[in-house]
């Protein structure tokens, strides 16, 4: 495959364009001090921004392409055209966008959001608690949403994920769940501090978003109720608090200790649901829903976080862990 700097030369030369990409070849690349394009470089794709008549896009560049990938991105369009999703931005697929070193390669062409990614937009809001509970109401929401649809994003971690007035937005679909494509096999894991430690890419299905969906929106309640959490366990970074190694050995984990032993019954309760889901297979985890949210007496805003407990103290371990994630 070409190396990042043959897409960055290619990117730059219009001549590059596959025709069917119109006059996109036109378009004006966001550049750095020195005139080169400012790439953001993941696992498996390197995105630049570019401008062409008012319009911004982003140009995803597949470094490590997948032998059924234009089969796949064929059908997730084709469902979200019938099946819109508010969460999801415009993209087109062309499996011969750009030539590079003198070979055709993939390119999505996907509408441009600003924003910021969600972990940034977090920790802007440290010390908020209104403001940490109203995205952690709209967290939820997106996936009760998402699940309507019967669609799963697949990879769910901050980075993946765009805030922009208040609206969230998905992006990376590489591993998207349809029904269409039940019984496939794909090369996502999940980035691994938002993933239970059973994932691996022979997992493919409409479960995928439970654990990494849980773990944000605990996150979000711990840090309304104490922001220094982000500090004290190095916040960001690929992470927030929580990382694989407080999935791998949950009985080890530093931050799991420290909320169960502490006073506050809804830590206590956190960590409890915490390794409770830890003890399931990876498909036996609940989704995350405003039903199991409410029947598991951690509540949606606009409540206040101290009413949240009235009568709901767990005395002692798995005495506050909902029925729906004992282990079986």
């Amino acid at each position: 495959m070409p190396d990042l700097a043959s897409f960055s030369e290619a990117v730059q030369m219009p001549a590059s364009y596959h025709p069917s990409l119109g006059d996109l070849k036109n378009g004006r690349l966001v550049v750095n001090a020195m005139g080169l394009p400012t790439p953001d470089s993941g696992n498996f794709a390197v995105v630049y921004q570019t401008e062409y008549s008012g319009k911004r896009h982003a140009l995803r560049c597949f470094i490590r392409p997948a032998s059924d990938q234009g089969e796949r991105f064929a059908h997730i369009s084709a469902y979200l055209k019938r099946y819109p999703c508010r969460y999801f931005v415009d993209f087109e697929f062309h499996p011969q966008g750009l030539k590079v070193a003198g070979q055709w390669q993939p390119l999505m062409v996907m509408e441009w959001r600003d924003g910021v990614p969600l972990e940034r937009h977090i920790k802007s809001l440290l010390g908020d608690a209104d403001r940490l509970l109203q995205l952690a109401g709209k967290w939820v929401e997106m996936f009760d949403y998402l699940r309507g649809l019967d669609l799963a994003h697949g990879d769910i971690h901050p980075d993946n994920v765009i805030v922009h007035d208040d609206q969230l937005y998905l992006i990376d679909y590489d591993a998207v769940y349809i029904p269409s494509l039940q019984g496939k096999n794909i090369q996502e894991a999940g980035q691994r501090n938002f993933q239970h430690p059973e994932r691996n890419s022979s997992h493919y299905g409409p479960y995928m978003d439970n654990f990494p969906s849980w773990i944000v929106y605990y996150t979000l309640i711990l840090l309304s109720i104490e922001p220094d959490l982000w500090d004290r366990y190095q916040g960001g970074d690929q992470k927030l608090i929580f990382t694989a190694d407080d999935y791998r050995e949950p009985d080890k984990s530093r931050l799991l200790k420290e909320l169960i032993q502490g006073k506050n019954p809804i830590f206590q309760l956190i960590a409890q649901n915490i390794r409770a889901m830890l003890k399931r297979k990876l498909e036996d985890v609940p989704a995350l829903s405003e039903n199991l949210v409410r029947a598991g007496a951690l509540p949606l805003p606009p409540q206040a976080p101290s009413d949240w407990w009235k009568d709901h103290r767990p005395t002692s371990e798995g005495a506050g862990v909902p029925s729906w994630l004992k282990k079986r």
